[in-house]
């Protein structure tokens, strides 16, 4: 289970991102993201 806060978190940081940072930045961004909803998924990490 994910931690509602931490997607919250991680998808408004994105988004303020896409108007300082170029795309592949952004992807590249997204993808760490996706490293750190993985972990918290897996260890189903608390809030």
């Amino acid at each position: 289970m994910q931690s509602r806060p931490i997607v919250e978190g991680i998808e408004t940081v994105v988004k303020f991102c896409n108007d300082f940072r170029s795309p592949e930045t952004i992807k590249e961004y997204s993808k760490a993201c996706d490293v750190i909803l993985t972990f918290y998924k897996e260890h189903q990490q608390p809030d």
